[in-house]
């Protein structure tokens, strides 16, 4: 079988199939990250809420 008549799936399942437990690179392959967003978006929104608040009372200082 020439390699130009193999279908690309085929290579990629078969390449999986070997076993090789390293990337590209020949590193140990890295754990996924888990992230939790619930908590960003929270730190996220004071962040935000607190900076609309300093910038407000800044143009109510300078109008007054």
């Amino acid at each position: 079988m020439r390699l130009s008549t193999v279908p690309i799936a085929v290579l990629l399942l078969t390449a999986r199939a070997g076993g090789s437990q390293t990337t590209v690179f020949g590193e140990a392959p890295v754990a996924p990250v888990q992230l939790n967003l619930t908590a960003l978006m929270d730190i996220l929104s004071n962040l935000l809420f607190f900076l609309l608040a300093a910038f407000g009372a800044t143009i109510v200082m300078v109008i007054n």
